[in-house]
């Protein structure tokens, strides 16, 4: 599936393109015609549908880790992470910042840049489902389920992550039930999260 969404990537029109948060801001200069302003904007779209994408086609082997690891006792131990897991772990965390930073930077563009996003409601599923993949690579973390260098670099990278979606969340719309409620799970989840007295993996 990689490499179908590789070659889909490739074969993208001429003026869309896969973007990053970097690329938006340093993106200062205005489009000048309505054809580049929406060129950008698709071009947001598809990105955003892309790291999606790509978070969910690998969040079934971070699912799968955290329920093993659920079901592990102390006396079992920790274990290396296969090279092919700890690359679906990668990607998947990868696609998750991406889509948050992605959002975050828009949201909190005062230029034309936050004309960028689609409705609210597409970036509030966007940003909620990144935000838990990251939460769950960051419990397994914890858990100390799950050994390497690796993993610790991967925790470094996303621990920031959680807090910044729900920033977003904060910023994208005010007065919606849902957005409150997805918001304050990723509250309680970080909170739980941050506690380092609790057994994170036995309040699951």
């Amino acid at each position: 599936m990689e490499d179908n969404l590789c070659a889909w990537q490739i074969s993208l029109p001429q003026g869309l393109t896969i973007l990053s948060a970097a690329g938006l801001r340093d993106e200062q200069q205005e489009p000048i015609t309505n054809a580049e302003f929406f060129s950008r904007k698709f071009s947001v779209m598809i990105s955003l549908r892309y790291y999606n994408i790509r978070t969910l086609l690998h969040r079934p082997t971070l699912a799968s880790m955290v329920e093993t690891c659920r079901h592990t006792t102390d006396d079992q131990g920790s274990q290396t992470l296969p090279l092919v897991g700890l690359h679906s772990l990668e990607i998947c965390t990868e696609s998750a910042i991406a889509t948050i930073d992605i959002i975050y930077e828009l949201v909190h563009a005062s230029d034309w840049r936050a004309n960028l996003l689609e409705t609210w409601w597409f970036s509030l599923h966007y940003v909620f489902n990144a935000a838990l993949a990251i939460i769950g690579v960051l419990w397994l973390c914890k858990s100390n389920y799950v050994l390497g260098l690796a993993m610790e670099q991967l925790a470094t990278n996303a621990r920031m992550y959680p807090d910044r979606a729900i920033a977003v969340l904060s910023q994208l719309v005010s007065g919606d039930a849902v957005t409150d409620r997805c918001r304050n799970i990723l509250q309680q989840l970080t909170k739980l999260l941050n506690d380092h007295t609790s057994e994170i993996m036995s309040s699951l």
